[in-house]
């Protein structure tokens, strides 16, 4: 399902602008053309202008309401239930673009990084591998460490875009039946928990590695190849 044709859809669970314009320009216009009819029919009549203030008003708010009160009831029960659910998937699947653009972005820098400590790493390894043996192995750790980093946001890109899919399967699936089979709901909510869990994973594998102090150190630097 297209994302603007959904919102549009989702349009038709409120009001929306145009229609609170049309109604206000509409209930307007009703309301002069009764003030001048009633002009016209009591005008002349004693004790009636209190009619012709009231009267006019009342119709064009009425005229006004019933806009509105059409337009909240353009959809059945069922169509409004329906509808109801599949914007609360697409909210779920719109949660899920911030983290995975987090991670991306995490996942490339720490290539990034890998490549320039590699870099100066083998530059080491050229030149003296005996007397650079130390810090040869604080890099070599580092790029173990960060590498572990990248997989486990490679998983979570991987995650977010199967739960997404997912989550556009049962979205599309409610166009043809009324509700979802409760064994859907529960494997969404099982995928989702299973990101949680590698989310936590990749924060301990994070806190794990600015524990190591040498790493953090060089981590935290530029690195000069």
């Amino acid at each position: 399902m297209r994302d603007e044709e959904v919102r549009r859809r989702f349009d038709l669970l409120r009001p929306q602008r145009p229609t609170f314009r049309r109604a206000i320009r509409e209930g307007l216009v009703v309301t002069l053309v009764m003030l001048l009819l009633s002009g016209i029919v009591f005008g002349g009549a004693p004790h009636t202008g209190w009619l012709v203030g009231v009267i006019p008003p009342m119709v064009g708010l009425f005229w006004a309401a019933k806009i509105v009160h059409s337009a909240w009831h353009i959809l059945t029960p069922d169509q409004r239930d329906r509808l109801g659910k599949q914007l609360s998937l697409v909210h779920r699947r719109a949660a899920l673009e911030a983290p995975r653009e987090t991670a991306k972005a995490e996942m490339a820098a720490d290539y990034r990084r890998i490549g320039e400590l590699t870099a100066l790493a083998t530059k080491m390894k050229s030149l003296d591998p005996t007397a650079y043996s130390s810090r040869i192995a604080v890099l070599d750790r580092a790029c173990l460490l960060l590498k572990k980093n990248s997989f486990l946001n490679l998983k979570l890109i991987d995650g977010y875009d199967r739960v997404a899919a997912m989550l556009e399967i049962e979205i599309d699936s409610l166009d043809v039946v009324i509700s979802l089979p409760e064994e859907s709901t529960l494997e969404l909510d099982a995928k989702l928990s299973e990101l949680e869990a590698l989310r936590e994973q990749l924060r301990g594998h994070e806190r794990a590695l600015a524990a190591d102090a040498e790493v953090a150190d060089l981590l935290a630097g530029p690195v000069t190849t």
